[in-house]
């Protein structure tokens, strides 16, 4: 059985943490506060938020709770107004990460949730890369020319299919592009972009375009010159 603690983390904004009350631990709660406030300033805009975060101790937990076996790189699932995430011990013990990532990967999955609050029908490489951003998660990895070709058909103005989004180096591609986006605008700017909605047509791209004062033809040539880019 699981206690329930309630974690008041800002003005209006709560977590409610399920964590086994045989391993509470002081430490990995304000561990959870401080990745989570490290989404809140970023989404400033958004004034009042509640949402779940439970801790996970093994694989086996956390397969049952999805309900489909993961692989040992998964260390976190989110469920819209609620995730999961193994504890710093489970991580190490049960993932291909160790536990000095548990406060990015918290950042990360709060982020989620942040922007889900903000856009109900968000973009997956947008969502994906400003959740990296905010907590820091660099890729450095080099991006192959086919998965660029791909992406830009089948995910820049459009919601592709998820699994192959991600085997098709869906997180690298998202950073990147992120990244550059953050370095070349305001906050206000991309704010605009991830409130923009979007569906498994490209009836997102005038939205993009007008947002960065571009057309497309522009926007992907700028775009594969920085994947392009180590």
């Amino acid at each position: 059985m699981k206690k329930e603690i309630k974690l008041n983390v800002d003005e209006n904004k709560t977590i409610v943490l399920f964590v086994d009350s045989q391993s509470e631990n002081q430490d990995i709660v304000e561990m959870i506060k401080k990745g989570a406030r490290d989404s809140f300033v970023y989404f400033d805009n958004i004034k009042k938020i509640r949402f779940g975060v439970e801790l996970i101790y093994s694989r086996k937990e956390f397969d049952k709770k999805i309900g489909y076996k993961t692989e040992s790189w998964v260390t976190a699932h989110s469920f819209g107004s609620s995730f999961i995430i193994f504890s710093p011990l489970g991580m190490e013990k049960y993932t291909s990460h160790n536990r000095n990532e548990f406060i990015q990967i918290i950042t990360h999955e709060t982020s989620h949730i942040m922007l889900k609050k903000l856009n109900t029908d968000f973009c997956t490489w947008m969502n994906e890369g400003i959740a990296q951003n905010i907590a820091g998660q660099k890729q450095k990895a080099r991006i192959d020319s086919k998965n660029t070709n791909y992406f830009l058909k089948e995910s820049l103005f459009k919601n592709s299919n998820y699994e192959k989004f991600i085997s098709r180096q869906g997180y690298e591609i998202s950073y990147k592009l992120v990244r550059f986006l953050m370095t070349k605008y305001d906050k206000e700017t991309i704010i605009r972009l991830l409130q923009v909605k979007y569906d498994f047509t490209d009836s997102s791209r005038g939205n993009i375009c007008k947002i960065l004062d571009t057309d497309s033809d522009k926007l992907i040539d700028q775009f594969k010159k920085v994947l392009e880019n180590v």
